[in-house]
């Protein structure tokens, strides 16, 4: 399996080895066979950004950096326009 980062436009392609969908967006990331890796890198020279093989092992990971730490809350801000309705007497 190969990493491949969509360079280009908008693509949509099957995956023949493993019979599904591509689906990748402007700047996307995207694991497909190495034989699909290959078609898309000839088709498209220059497009496809190689990121070398698959290391995704499939297993969940739980060791994330928590990027909201130490972050202070922010409080929404009211749109300006008219003034709330008063309280019915």
């Amino acid at each position: 399996m190969k990493t491949l980062r969509n360079g280009g436009a908008l693509y949509r392609g099957v995956d023949p080895e493993g019979q599904r969908d591509v689906v990748a967006y402007p700047g996307e990331i995207v694991t497909v066979s190495d034989a699909k890796a290959l078609q898309l890198q000839t088709d498209w020279p220059g497009r496809w950004e190689d990121l070398g093989d698959s290391s995704l092992s499939g297993e969940p990971t739980t060791d994330a950096p928590n990027v909201l730490a130490g972050a202070e809350a922010v409080e929404p801000r009211r749109k300006r326009g008219r003034p709330r309705k008063a309280a019915p007497k």
